[in-house]
């Protein structure tokens, strides 16, 4: 999908919750994890990664001087 919008992945942002997610993840610029449980921030430390525990801190990320 993002080959035929023509979007790289510098001017990604991916936001995923399963294991399933992590391709996403790694290929986007910047890549939001929502960890409910504190499990998947212990698993994952190694990644450059942001960690959220619900979908409504999404914006907090964004707003970061980080992003």
């Amino acid at each position: 999908m993002a080959k035929k919008l023509k979007i790289s992945s510098v001017d990604a942002i991916a936001v995923g919750d399963v294991y399933t997610d992590i391709p996403l993840l790694d290929w986007a610029k910047i890549s939001v994890l929502v960890d409910t449980t504190g499990k998947k921030k212990a698993k994952y430390r190694h990644k450059i990664y942001r960690f959220i525990s619900s979908i409504s801190e999404i914006l907090s990320v964004l707003n970061s001087d980080s992003v």
